[in-house]
């Protein structure tokens, strides 16, 4: 399993990198920040997350819990086609 528990008593190293993308949505909030927690050691494993607003919660949700647990720097990347999406790139606190 990926989760870090099952992977240090299964004797392998934590996971480095977890790739998220269009994955926040307010609806979906308790599952997703449990799965950042489990999939990530602090301080150890780094996060990309992509980010495209959708509604007002799924901002507030991304603002107050998920960014909230990391430590992390934003990046923002703009195309004329896709138009312009948030990226996060950072560790668990």
């Amino acid at each position: 399993g990926l989760a870090v528990q099952r992977r240090a008593e299964s004797g392998q190293e934590p996971l480095d990198l977890v790739i998220g993308a269009d994955i926040v949505y307010f609806e979906e909030q308790d599952p997703l920040i449990e799965a950042i927690r489990a999939l990530m050691v602090p301080g150890i494993t780094t996060m990309v997350l992509a980010y495209r607003e959708r509604t007002p919660a799924d901002r507030m949700y991304l603002e107050q819990v998920i960014l909230k647990a990391l430590d992390c720097t934003r990046v923002d990347y703009e195309t004329p086609e896709s138009g312009s999406t948030e990226i996060y790139i950072g560790k668990l606190r």
